[in-house]
């Protein structure tokens, strides 16, 4: 039989004088049919070599010049058994690989991961140590991340007073990141496209306790507390008024409520210490 090489696979198939077993296929056209169980003398091998079944391996099939113009010749009405006609076996393999060409093509949308950071309200709800004026201040002096900061640190929200946000943000992708904020107002947005530092300036609502900034980019949401409090009357820049506000903590009724919640925990100390910082700093700008 003669056998048909590909691009590392073969295949094999019945002699061009052959017929396919009893199935009537006349391999050869142009010879009478009484001719047709004799064997030209150029045949090689054996009866059961030439009726063995085709087998196919997937591959890319090149025919020799002179079979392609034998199996274009076959008659149209000829019929064989499933698996025994070589038509399908370069062409099916061939268009299903071109069918899945494009599958890996198309790419799944990447991970968004969401990061929210702690804040120095947090810090104070969740602070379980002695409550002195060093140790509160340190919750307002403890860094919230290395990448992103409010300048400055820390500000009372009276309606007047911006403040300035910068954020690196290196893995933002080829798209630029886009900034919301809840409980501020944004004035302005700027870029120093060499440090991947984003500056905005926001003014923070007059009052309020807890405000953010979230910046979206292409695979990361990022959330990032601002430290505010709102502006209180009778704070001193002293460390012993400190000392006898912290005394009145948990007292039933309290003397020093400062949100008017009707009593005094861990949100009138907060408050207190941001009041507290901001007269000791610049004792020009805070109301008496």
């Amino acid at each position: 039989g003669a056998a048909v090489t590909g691009e590392g696979n073969s295949v094999a198939f019945d002699s061009p004088a052959s017929t396919n077993g009893n199935t009537g296929f006349v391999a050869t056209p142009g010879i009478p049919f009484s001719q047709q169980n004799a064997p030209p003398a150029s045949a090689t091998g054996s009866t059961e070599a030439r009726s063995a079944p085709i087998q196919a391996y997937l591959g890319t099939v090149t025919l020799p010049s002179d079979a392609q113009t034998k199996s274009d010749e076959k008659p149209a009405d000829a019929s064989s058994t499933p698996g025994e006609s070589t038509e399908p076996v370069a062409v099916k393999p061939i268009e299903n690989q071109a069918e899945d060409k494009p599958a890996p093509e198309s790419k799944k949308p990447e991970k968004v991961t969401m990061t929210s950071y702690k804040s120095a309200l947090e810090n104070f709800r969740t602070f379980k140590g002695d409550r002195t004026p060093a140790e509160l201040i340190a919750l307002f002096n403890k860094q919230i991340t290395p990448t992103i900061r409010q300048e400055p640190a820390f500000t009372l929200s009276d309606g007047k007073t911006p403040v300035k946000i910068h954020a690196e943000i290196i893995s933002a992708g080829d798209k630029s990141p886009n900034f919301a904020l809840e409980g501020a107002k944004l004035v302005s947005l700027n870029v120093d496209a060499a440090s991947f530092s984003w500056i905005a300036e926001a003014l923070p609502h007059a009052g309020v306790i807890q405000a953010s900034l979230t910046i979206l980019t292409e695979n990361e949401i990022i959330e990032y507390p601002l430290t505010l409090a709102p502006l209180v009357e009778g704070v001193t820049p002293s460390e012993a008024d400190f000392v006898v506000f912290l005394k009145d903590s948990g007292a039933k009724p309290p003397k020093r409520d400062l949100n008017g919640d009707g009593k005094h925990d861990y949100l009138d100390d907060y408050i207190y210490t941001a009041n507290f910082l901001t007269k000791k700093s610049s004792p020009g700008k805070v109301k008496k």
